[in-house]
């Protein structure tokens, strides 16, 4: 007989940051581990035929306290009531899964498998005075096979030092004629002609003193257009910049040798999707219809992005092995402060989560500055 507890889910206690079980003695024996082609292991093994026994009061207590008989107070329901109110197969299923959440994170420990995701486990035996046989298949982390990293650095910025950065009166002159039809829009507004049309060049007003001094903390024109030179030119420098870790990361990845279990895969793409939600909500366009507009689904979105998540997968690993081999570390306090930044503005959000955001964020700032001084 097969049986999936309760949709695959296992949750491992924790305490302080720190795994905790429930039992201190192993409740399971006969551990095999398997490796599987697509990324992921099949561990088997068996719940003793003594733990379950030991599980079975427990399980009964779990299960009392969340059940209803007439006649009896809910958690306070007689051992030999409960049993035959719910019968011998759910109460075995309960003592298996009740059992299995303290044996997962002490197997998977003991075996040395880095697990990633949520497990799928199969109940493959499951019968009275009997050890539970089970069988679970669940994502690991990938070894990475990485090119010369340090090289492919070494060849960007070779290539980038004959890329001259500079700032031309066309660029300026672009950013002044938006500015002055900003302001002929807002000198005009209300007028619905003349919200509708653009304004040719010769009714623009022009770029006085007092506008560049409504636009920030500028002396006159000249002064605005100086610091508009400064800002152009470190805007084009950190283009460039971004584009040099582009260029790195694409070979990189292009170098890599590594098996993506699908959980990789598919977490890239949720983080996209949210950002697509994000950025299309900040365009005042419900995504539903948005979707109905574009005459896609969310899963046509995915498809689409495959690829590319299987990119940025493969990079997050790559840096991660970088920073691992290369002794790249953040220090706790920058990662502290920046936690405490997070939750100030989303204060209902889950620290752990908002701690290994930060922690991987930092880490790969870190890691490429670090590929950058191999210039």
């Amino acid at each position: 007989m097969l049986q999936h507890i309760r949709g695959g889910v296992l949750h491992p206690q924790r305490k302080q940051g720190t795994l905790t079980f429930m039992e201190n003695k192993k409740n399971y024996t006969n551990i095999t581990v398997k490796t599987l082609d697509n990324g992921e292991v099949e561990i088997r093994g068996e719940i003793t035929t003594d733990a379950v026994g030991e599980y079975r009061t427990k399980a009964l207590k779990k299960l009392g306290a969340d059940i209803s008989i007439d006649g009896f107070r809910k958690g306070h329901i007689p051992e030999d009531v409960l049993i035959k109110h719910l019968g011998e197969p759910v109460i075995l299923q309960e003592v298996a899964e009740v059992a299995l959440q303290d044996a997962y994170p002490q197997i998977v420990m003991e075996h040395t498998v880095n697990v990633l995701g949520k497990p799928e486990v199969t109940i493959t035996k499951l019968a009275p005075d009997n050890p539970i046989e089970f069988k679970i298949q669940t994502a690991v982390v990938p070894e990475i096979s990485l090119p010369d990293y340090k090289k492919i650095a070494q060849d960007v910025f070779a290539k980038a030092n004959d890329t001259k950065v500079e700032v031309t009166d066309d660029d300026v002159e672009k950013i002044v004629t938006q500015i002055r039809k900003n302001k002929w829009h807002i000198d005009n507004k209300g007028d619905a002609d003349v919200d509708k049309k653009e304004p040719k060049d010769d009714e623009l007003p022009p770029l006085t003193d007092e506008v560049v001094k409504q636009l920030g903390d500028f002396a006159d024109v000249t002064d605005f257009r100086e610091k508009l030179k400064v800002n152009i030119l470190q805007d084009k420098k950190n283009q460039e910049h971004s584009k040099r870790r582009g260029e790195i990361g694409e070979a990189v990845v292009a170098g890599a040798k590594v098996i993506l279990p699908s959980v990789l895969v598919e977490h890239e793409l949720e983080k996209m999707l949210s950002q697509f939600k994000h950025d299309v909500a900040g365009m005042g366009i419900p995504f539903e219809d948005y979707l109905e507009k574009i005459k896609k689904t969310e899963d046509d979105l995915k498809k689409e992005w495959k690829t590319d998540a299987e990119k940025r997968a493969t990079l997050q690993l790559a840096l991660n092995k970088i920073a691992k081999d290369e002794n790249v570390t953040v220090a706790p306090e920058d990662v502290a402060r920046e936690v405490e930044k997070i939750l100030k503005e989303h204060p209902k959000a889950n620290k752990e989560n908002v701690y290994v955001y930060v922690t991987t964020l930092l880490t790969n700032e870190k890691t490429f500055t670090f590929l950058e001084e191999q210039k």
